[in-house]
């Protein structure tokens, strides 16, 4: 059965452990989800990416503080959706989320790929998920890596980090059954940018 705690391990694990020597982790504020029509893409304009889910996300969470607004800094965006089956066990979960060079206040802060991907492992590991494998994967010529790992109550994940120029990209799939791991590789591989200008 998925429950709140694995929603919870989805979302922690998909966000932001590249400023894992940060203070203060970011504050996650819930924000108004951006509409879509039914059928359409899911498009983030801010984020200049696009990912083949075609209805809007269940909650989107803000990655700056009021500070960071004031500012005028956007520190960057998740976005999550809960994609309901005929069964628990056919439920899929999704997370994209994109960070801008600044930490949760609007502060510089470029991104370290290999901060990246250490603050991803230690992620997992704090929740008590399993790495299951890991490996270097690409979007175009930018680095990524892509993680493997089970919750404790068996929900598997797929999480890929890219940093392409100064953004990070952290892209999450999860699943229960393991015939729906087809359907969260499609998606996953359907992230792409908006335009390669940034």
């Amino acid at each position: 059965m998925i429950n709140l705690k694995t929603l919870c391990l989805l979302f922690s694990l998909s966000g932001f452990f590249i400023n894992c020597s940060s203070i203060k982790p970011p504050p996650f504020t819930p924000i108004q989800s951006p509409a879509i029509k039914e059928g359409e893409r899911f498009d983030s304009v801010e984020g200049n990416f696009t990912i083949n889910i075609f209805q809007a996300p269940s909650q989107t969470l803000d990655l700056g503080t009021e500070t960071a607004h004031k500012k005028g800094i956007d520190a960057g965006k998740m976005f999550i959706w809960k994609i309901e089956g005929t069964s628990n066990s056919e439920r899929t979960f999704y997370t994209v989320s994109y960070s801008n060079p600044f930490d949760s206040d609007g502060n510089a802060m470029p991104h370290n790929f290999d901060d990246m991907n250490i603050g991803f492992r230690k992620g997992i590991a704090r929740q008590g998920a399993k790495l299951i494998s890991e490996r270097e994967i690409s979007y175009d010529k930018y680095p990524g890596r892509e993680f493997r790992y089970v919750a404790s109550n068996r929900v598997k994940f797929i999480g890929r980090s890219y940093l392409i120029k100064t953004m990070d990209y952290q892209i999450v799939g999860g699943y229960v059954d393991d015939k729906n791991e087809k359907e969260v590789l499609e998606v996953l591989d359907s992230f792409k940018l908006l335009t390669d200008k940034m």
